[in-house]
């Protein structure tokens, strides 16, 4: 979920959470999340890091005071970054994604999964989703391994082509501010993927929503480079019940 950058996601959120309120409002703006218990408040060297307990979704994970994920409907979210995986993948590389929740419904699903090895630069994030949402089972971890690393610093070493599956579970804007824009962080991404990855893996991408904040439009971006870079491009929206709004996907291959 979290990597390499300063400012995530700050263009879709409404709200500021902390302990001196009882409502969060959700990344759509419209939602109010009633608030049970604040669990965790804290700083990483990269994010502002929030687990709440609410009253409709569960607990939740907010980095940089935008909600990320609920225990309430993480699978919808999940189920469809994983909409081209089967039986025949065995070694799944997620980019971000380090709350470990897609890694475990990737699991969950098959038994077939030897191997998933979860690249992000936040270690916190990796500590406090396994600390406060107990994410892996005990009897899979062997099967989960994480990378605390830049994705570029990982690809200049890591021999892509033996992933079967590529996820790319990153946040609306995985940039630092002073050295890329969008575009320019995938159509890097993307290019390295492609010298590495075997012919015909898939790659999934969280590409944002279909609104646009301040002019960015993620979606668009990702669309434009996956119909340059990828064949078989298809895109998917799915209404996520706690951001308030839809998110949107952008699949591909090699």
């Amino acid at each position: 979920m979290q990597l390499n950058m300063n400012h995530v996601k700050k263009r879709r959120s409404r709200g500021v959470s902390n302990t001196k309120r009882t409502t969060l409002f959700s990344t759509g703006g419209d939602l109010k999340i009633s608030v049970k218990k604040f669990i965790y408040e804290g700083f990483s060297d990269y994010h502002k890091i929030e687990i709440i307990d609410t009253k409709k979704f569960g607990r939740c994970l907010f980095v940089d005071d935008v909600i990320q994920l609920s225990e309430y409907d993480h699978l919808i979210y999940d189920q469809e970054l994983l909409k081209k995986l089967t039986q025949k993948d065995q070694i799944i590389l997620i980019i971000g994604g380090g709350d470990g929740f897609v890694a475990r419904t990737a699991i969950n699903s098959y038994d077939s999964i030897k191997k998933i090895v979860v690249v992000d630069i936040d270690k916190q994030i990796v500590r406090l989703s396994d600390k406060y949402f107990h994410v892996i089972d005990k009897e899979f971890k062997h099967k989960v391994e994480y990378v605390i690393d830049d994705i570029f610093s990982f690809l200049s070493y890591c021999n892509v082509s033996c992933f079967d599956y590529i996820i790319c579970d990153l946040t609306d804007d995985p940039v630092k501010e002073d050295k890329n824009t969008l575009e320019e962080f995938y159509l890097n991404l993307l290019t390295k993927l492609k010298k590495g990855a075997k012919k015909k893996t898939w790659i999934s991408i969280q590409a944002g929503t279909p609104t646009v904040y301040k002019g960015v439009d993620s979606f668009k971006i990702i669309k434009k480079l996956a119909n340059t870079h990828l064949r078989e491009v298809s895109f998917a929206t799915k209404k996520i019940p706690s951001f308030g709004e839809d998110a949107s996907f952008v699949f591909g291959r090699y």
